[in-house]
């Protein structure tokens, strides 16, 4: 790595772990000079524990419980304890390894300062924490059982987790423990309704069941799920869910007790007539579709026999919105397990959104607010038709009516998130990028959704925004989304500071886990080279804000998260391709070493803009790019070092820089690839803003290079200056030759696989709002192209 790399990581390093809350060294001022002050005392704790000086947290917890024996600083000190001498939960981890032996003993003795009792759902949590990690499972299980019989559900989702933690740190010796938990979790489903409706105690009930060593527990359960079906199961679905995924546990899996269950099995017949019931009451729900191949598991037969009864429901006429719901969830489920080399048909496709449009009647008195009962299976559509796209990407026809599909499911729908953000993938795909703005605005992003969602009009698309003029609206997301960032990175540690004044353990960990997320977010990062990317278009001879300059130095750490969800992209799921995976820009999404490779490459951009000089980049990790993102890369980086050689006086002129790499076709690798085939007009869009990139930076090397080549008094020109501005402007007069072949290219692609209206009204007849979304879609893509040529043009 260059010296210069390496300053700008370590300064990013300074700037954060320099980083001292003023208020936490005021306060420590304070308190030095007052230490008989224990307000100033309990402001430390809160402003180091915002700050995250854990040694700080540690030492002032403890000066406070030792002067106020209050039990509050206490839990407070303990708390402290904890978190510098175990290793701490994580959303993926919330029970970590314990900690070296005999670590915790001061923590657990200003716990036991105490007492026995957890007044809170959070005293408990960190209660059993602090046991778990001191690896004493079986003081919790004790703890459990005293302080968690009963309470809020917080308290008894605390107790199941944290049991099941400390089961299985018990192993064998446990084993005799699960009987109690079977009985506490049945007692609990038995009386108490808040249970009853919660599927996690009855989640509880079949694991307890399945590692209970008694013998009769598996009647005792089955008996349990019987009597409460009958109970409540005309009002809630979990009991006879439950008693379905009972009997899938029982046929395949192992249970403790060895005992002969073959009694307590549902022969096929029983089993699909419970299923049959199941569906009478549950079908026109979302969550059936994941329910019933969940409960066929691991038989192909009993799937065998779903199959068959769905296709027989799927096949009755519907009547009202519910008997709708249940057609559209038998389809959705026979499309999840059809195999994988199935292709659907213009029939089937025809069929799909024939049902979507007749259900629109159960939604005509429907609010704009409200999601239509249709719109499942108007999108299932839409990913059927992308599927017959994929298999055959030369014809357009199903992808056009992919995006007409969705344009009337926004239009019945408006508030169908769902089809608003697949539009906007496909119209980039389509190189329509101009007709994104109505949807993205639909969106309504907000704060976190500002990383996890906008990417998908972030990535490479701060140049699309700015030629379909689009820039306004990108611009006022991607500023809210900055905006974000700053203030989370100011909002959270105060939020860890309200934590521990109400006592709030548990939420630390996801409040500190989302912070760092977000302040190391990959999105974050795309989000800052796009910026530079539209910087330098807009601005190529201003230098990079400061703030950029540093987002662009943070792509260069080693961590990079990925929060981007793409839950907004809906699947079928089963055997199908995913949606997400069929439409995706470039064929391989952005990741980490794309974010590095782009980020060093960018700030030395900045860096040559700023100052003339151009740092040494080591080329690593261009497999990560596109094809004309390695050519823009390669090339630019020529331009910007062979520039940065010729600016200097030649006295200073390494013998390692006098072998720098000619500038001879600089811009031929580029025009290549925008020349040749492209898997979509995006490709094509995308490989000629690499090319308009290339000619930015070269238009700016030459200006810097002729604007210190004019004659000064007393000053002599580098000698190596004249060379330099020679050999750029002969690639500059090659390239005006050799631009007119590509601007060809895109006059003939114009007006290449251009699809007419009569191909696509067998699904839509004569909608004329269909046919009007149609014609605007042709002029844009039309458009994007035209507006797309000035920049493959230089001045120079």
């Amino acid at each position: 790595m260059s010296r210069q790399l390496l300053a700008w990581e370590t300064e990013e390093r300074k700037l954060q772990s320099v980083y001292v809350d003023l208020a936490q060294q005021v306060y420590q001022d304070l308190y030095d000079l007052h230490p008989e002050t224990y307000q100033l005392l309990e402001q430390l704790f809160f402003h180091s524990a915002a700050a995250w000086d854990v040694s700080t947290m540690v030492s002032s917890s403890r000066k406070m419980f030792n002067a106020t024996r209050d039990p509050k600083w206490a839990r407070l000190a303990a708390w402290a304890e904890w978190v510098q001498k175990a290793p701490q939960p994580t959303p993926s981890d919330p029970f970590p390894c314990p900690a070296s032996p005999n670590s915790l003993k001061i923590a657990q003795v200003l716990l036991s300062t105490t007492g026995n009792t957890c007044d809170t759902s959070e005293i408990f949590w960190l209660r059993a924490q602090i046991l778990l990690s001191s690896d004493q499972p079986g003081d919790l299980l004790k703890l459990a059982r005293q302080q968690a019989q009963e309470g809020s559900l917080a308290r008894l989702w605390w107790r199941m987790e944290t049991v099941k933690a400390a089961m299985a740190r018990c192993g064998k010796e446990g084993q005799k423990e699960w009987e109690t938990e079977r009985k506490w979790v049945a007692e609990m489903l038995e009386r108490d309704n808040g249970s009853q409706r919660n599927y996690a105690f009855y989640r509880y009930l079949l694991l307890a069941t399945q590692n209970s060593t008694d013998p009769d527990s598996v009647q005792s359960t089955v008996a349990l799920l019987k009597s409460l079906t009958e109970q409540i199961g005309q009002k809630e679905r979990a009991p006879q869910l439950a008693q379905l995924e009972f009997d899938i546990v029982l046929h395949n899996t192992k249970i403790a007790s060895e005992m002969d269950i073959s009694s307590n099995l549902m022969n096929d017949e029983e089993w699909l007539d419970q299923v049959e019931q199941y569906w009478n009451l549950w079908g026109s729900k979302g969550s059936i579709v994941t329910e019933l191949i969940a409960i066929s598991r691991g038989s192909e037969k009993r799937k065998a026999m779903v199959v068959s009864f769905l296709k027989a429901r799927a096949a009755q006429q519907h009547h009202d919105e519910t008997s709708f719901k249940e057609v559209s969830n038998a389809h959705t489920i026979l499309l999840m397990e059809k195999d994988a080399d199935w292709m659907p048909t213009d029939e089937d496709i025809e069929k799909y959104w024939r049902l979507y449009l007749e259900g629109l009647r159960y939604g005509v008195n429907l609010a704009k607010t409200d999601v239509q009962s249709s719109d499942s299976i108007g999108l299932l559509t839409v990913n059927l038709l992308l599927l017959m796209w994929h298999s055959l990407p030369k014809n357009m026809v199903p992808l056009y009516k992919s995006i007409l599909c969705l344009e009337k499911i926004c239009r019945e729908s408006p508030i169908c998130m769902h089809a608003h953000y697949l539009l906007i993938r496909l119209y980039r795909l389509i190189g329509a990028a101009s007709l994104i703005g109505p949807h993205l605005t639909a969106l309504g992003l907000s704060e976190i959704q500002l990383d996890n969602l906008l990417h998908i009009a972030v990535e490479r698309g701060a140049t699309e925004a700015l030629i379909t003029k689009n820039v306004g609206i990108w611009l006022s997301h991607t500023d809210k989304a900055v905006n974000m960032y700053q203030r989370t990175a100011s909002d959270f540690p105060e939020y860890v500071k309200e934590c521990l004044s109400n006592e709030t353990y548990s939420k630390i960990t996801s409040i500190r886990h989302l912070a760092s997320s977000l302040r190391d977010s990959l999105s974050s990062h795309v989000l800052a080279i796009e910026q530079a990317r539209l910087h330098v278009f807009n601005s190529p001879t201003v230098p990079f804000p400061p703030q950029l300059t540093r987002r662009l130095q943070k792509s260069l750490k080693a961590e990079v998260i990925d929060l981007r969800n793409w839950d907004l992209i809906q699947e079928i799921g089963g055997k199908r391709k995913l949606t997400k995976d069929i439409t995706e820009l470039g064929g391989q999404p952005i990741e980490d070493n794309w974010v590095k490779t782009m980020g060093r490459f960018w700030l030395a951009v900045g860096e040559f803009i700023k100052s003339g000089e151009v740092v040494d980049l080591e080329l690593e990790d261009l497999d990560a790019l596109l094809d004309h993102e390695r050519a823009l890369v390669q090339s630019g980086y020529i331009v910007l070092k062979a520039a940065s050689k010729a600016l200097k006086p030649s006295a200073e002129i390494t013998e390692s820089e006098e072998q720098e790499k000619s500038l001879k076709g600089i811009f031929s690798e580029n025009i290549r690839i925008c020349c040749g085939d492209h898997a979509s007009r995006w490709f094509l869009i995308q490989s000629c803003i690499s090319l308009a990139q290339l000619i930015k930076i070269t238009d700016l090397a030459f200006s810097r290079a002729a604007e210190a080549a004019k004659p000064v008094k007393g000053k002599k020109k580098p000698t190596q200056l004249t060379a330099f501005i020679a050999d750029l402007r002969n690639e500059i007069q090659d390239f005006k030759t050799s631009i007119v072949g590509l601007n060809s290219r895109l006059d003939a692609v114009r007006s290449e696989d251009e699809v007419k209206w009569d191909c696509l009204n067998s699904l839509f007849h004569e909608d004329v709002y269909l046919q009007d979304i149609f014609d605007n879609l042709m002029d844009a893509r039309k458009a994007f192209l035209d507006n797309l040529k000035p920049l493959l043009s230089t001045k120079k």
